[in-house]
């Protein structure tokens, strides 16, 4: 999928849970979704491609999706990284308010697990 572009075809649904470190609880809601077929971007532990939300539009609908290049990875490891990443978040945000505030802002990505619900 060219940036611009988005496949409909490749819709599928999913459930987005993202954790709210205020409330303490994952929240979730149900976009369709498009994900290129192939990786842009390999590591040692993730496949990195690109997502299009059709709930959005814009810049606000380009994402980056990264699946565990270990299939047998335990699922608990996105669910963790997810809730670190929006713990971190709150910390940064609330560092950046301190009176005495750094001379540049920090913030972290928000993270979510989505769940591709069609999938086996």
């Amino acid at each position: 999928m060219a940036a611009g572009r988005v496949d409909l075809s490749a819709a599928e649904r999913a459930i987005r849970y993202e954790f709210d470190p205020i409330a303490n609880e994952w929240k979730s809601t149900m976009p369709c979704v498009s994900i290129d077929p192939k990786p842009f971007a390999v590591g040692s532990m993730r496949r990195a491609y690109r997502l299009h939300d059709m709930s959005r539009s814009g810049k606000e609908a380009e994402f980056v999706a990264k699946l565990c290049v270990d299939q047998k990875e335990n699922p608990s490891v996105y669910w963790n990284d997810v809730q670190t990443q929006a713990i971190a978040r709150l910390w940064a945000q609330k560092f950046n308010n301190h009176p005495r505030a750094p001379p540049k802002k920090i913030d972290f990505l928000v993270a979510f697990v989505l769940e591709l619900i069609d999938r086996p």
